[in-house]
């Protein structure tokens, strides 16, 4: 590579995080001030450690799909990077980026039906923007699209690559198969790391991502309040704050933070303006102004939950052996973000209704993703749904990374539509 590796990731870090986190020390501009400070922090720290090592290698370099988590790789002291978290990172805070890195993709000959999510990772690793890992670990969920990615992104990398099979139901038997499969992959990172397993290592593991998901789920069930005490515009930041991090112990202090933050305002009575409570189905745009930030200042809408920070609602797993350990990790990478896309359609069904019940929803929106296949046939049954249920629905398409298909000031325009409509 002619360019040092993450140089963009690099120019986000420097042009745009750590002035941010330099403002919110000095001003908190907002109540929630303190927390966004964490938020960039957190997000700050994760990447100037893939900087760090992808230049310097100080660690094997294993990047690692969005159905994995991150406990096993550490407990060989190994580099996890997952990729996909990574490209809302560049959406967000770089939007021009996402746009060269698609280019490059379609301009060397991948379809454009394939998701905008993969042909940024194409296209990063393209532009020299990728580093060249150690090992590239896939599944085979979510989708057609991630499949096809992947392959082509073995290809460009030559690295080894290793795949898991995927099952396609979510009951015990299923964790208990893609346990088996990690279990025969942990040869491969003990070769990879030239060190033996030790079972005590993941547990130590596990057992601090455990206390970061026991955070989690306390501060879901603050969420449920009416009126809710945790700030919108944070829940947007979330999923790519500590994705990259679980079982690692500055992710559980954020993780607490996130809790006592919105304990505290629970307790206090802390005024939200919430008018509207809205669960948000699939990814909002990445792009431009905090979209919920937006909806709560303009219309007091406050998103509840949204399809990322749900699936952070996993229970603790069992360490006390190497079984429980395993079906604890397959349980939640099969439920991570997009996972749950490999399942039949009334288990997502199923998480809509829950939703619907846990959370008081007011509405639901629905921002359908061009490449998403999975999205698109769900659609017409949510709205059946939300017809029969009385419940306010707004679907619309979109690029949830890329600006260009369409606009922030589009989608803001539907949605303002929408709650005039509706009067909500």
């Amino acid at each position: 590579m002619d360019k040092k590796p993450f140089a963009k990731l690099e120019e986000i870090l420097n042009g745009v995080l750590k002035p941010a986190a330099a403002t919110l020390s000095q001003n908190p501009l907002s109540n929630d001030g303190p927390l966004m400070l964490k938020t960039v922090e957190i997000m700050s720290r994760n990447i100037e450690e893939a900087v760090d090592v992808a230049r310097n290698r100080q660690k094997k370099f294993v990047w690692h799909e969005f159905c994995l988590t991150p406990e096993l790789f550490l407990a060989f002291d190994l580099y996890p990077f997952v990729g996909e978290t990574h490209t809302s990172i560049y959406a967000r805070y770089l939007q021009d980026a996402i746009g060269e890195f698609i280019d490059a993709t379609e301009n060397a000959g991948v379809p454009p039906e394939v998701c905008s999510m993969d042909k940024v990772l194409i296209g990063a690793i393209l532009s020299d923007e990728i580093p060249q890992p150690d090992l590239i670990v896939t599944t085979s969920a979510p989708c057609d699209s991630s499949r096809i990615g992947y392959q082509v992104m073995e290809k460009l990398l030559d690295a080894p690559m290793h795949r898991l099979d995927a099952p396609f139901t979510n009951d015990a038997d299923a964790f208990k198969y893609y346990a088996g499969q990690m279990r025969n992959f942990i040869p491969v990172l003990e070769e990879l790391s030239g060190k033996k397993f030790d079972i005590d290592r993941l547990r130590e593991i596990v057992e601090e991502s455990n206390r970061a998901l026991e955070y989690l789920l306390e501060w879901d069930l603050l969420r449920r309040l009416r009126p809710s005490p945790a700030p919108p515009s944070i829940l947007l930041n979330v999923y790519a704050a500590v994705n990259n991090c679980f079982g690692k112990p500055h992710c559980t202090e954020y993780c607490k933070a996130l809790y006592e933050f919105t304990r505290e305002r629970a307790e206090s009575g802390a005024a939200t303006g919430e008018k509207i409570r809205v669960v948000w189905q699939h990814v909002p745009p990445q792009f431009g102004d905090n979209i919920y930030g937006w909806m709560a200042d303009e219309f007091g809408a406050v998103v509840v939950d949204d399809t990322r920070c749900g699936y952070l609602r996993q229970a603790p797993i069992d360490t006390s052996s190497l079984d429980s350990m395993l079906q604890g990790l397959a349980r939640h990478g099969l439920n991570m973000t997009m996972g749950k896309n490999r399942l039949p359609a009334r288990l997502y069904m199923a998480d809509f209704l829950r939703a619907r019940q846990d959370y008081s929803l007011d509405c639901v929106i629905v921002s359908a993703h061009a490449g998403c296949k999975h999205c698109w046939p769900l659609i017409g049954i949510y709205r059946d749904f939300a017809r029969t249920e009385n419940i306010p629905f707004l679907v619309f398409d979109d690029d949830f990374l890329d600006s260009r298909v369409v606009s922030l000031a589009t989608v803001k325009n539907k949605i303002e539509q929408f709650f005039r409509t509706m009067k909500l």
